[in-house]
């Protein structure tokens, strides 16, 4: 079932001009590849999408698929990248959410807060920077570091008052107070 049809993808794909469906076979011949494990071919074919077809309505779709890709293997660090450009480009609120709750899952589960810092200074997409720092904060409290997640708060709230981020980092923040002062 899938082969015959990851050959009718493949043939749209790569065989004839480019026209609108070349980006949908693209997203198609990945989830399938995805689907039957051969991840370097998904890989390769999501990212020909995000190279080639920046604007295409399935670039989103392409970059979920890709995460999966990357997460399937065990490589996180590249699963949350994916996840968060998509927290910092799409225009769909509902693959933000989508996409705020998986890369979370992934920082919390399988990420130290080194390497999402490490991830958060390389990046210059700068629309998913204050969620990175969201991230990192967890992952300190997670790991009982509360100095280290309320320095990283204040540094979120100050560097990106204008942030979706801002609110819970905000709320984070304010429940130091609380923790912090004598009853």
């Amino acid at each position: 079932k899938f082969s015959s049809s990851l050959g009718s993808f493949n043939k749209v794909a790569n065989e004839y001009p480019l026209n609108s469906k070349t980006s949908l076979a693209l997203v198609f011949v990945g989830k399938i590849n995805l689907e039957l494990k051969n991840y370097s071919d998904a890989e390769e074919n999501l990212l020909r999408l995000l190279k080639e077809f920046p604007q295409s309505k399935y670039f989103d779709d392409a970059e979920i698929t890709l995460a999966r890709v990357y997460l399937d293997q065990k490589e996180y660090t590249k699963s949350f990248w994916s996840l968060c450009s998509l927290v910092g480009y799409s225009k769909q609120s509902e693959t933000k959410a989508f996409a705020r709750s998986k890369a979370e899952n992934i920082a919390l589960n399988f990420l130290s807060a080194s390497e999402v810092k490490s991830i958060y200074d390389s990046t210059i997409l700068v629309s998913a920077k204050p969620f990175m720092l969201l991230m990192n904060v967890k992952i300190h409290l997670n790991r009982n570091n509360d100095k280290l997640a309320q320095e990283t708060l204040t540094k979120l709230i100050r560097s990106y008052p204008d942030s979706y981020e801002k609110k819970e980092a905000q709320k984070l923040l304010d429940g130091y107070g609380k923790k912090l002062s004598p009853n």
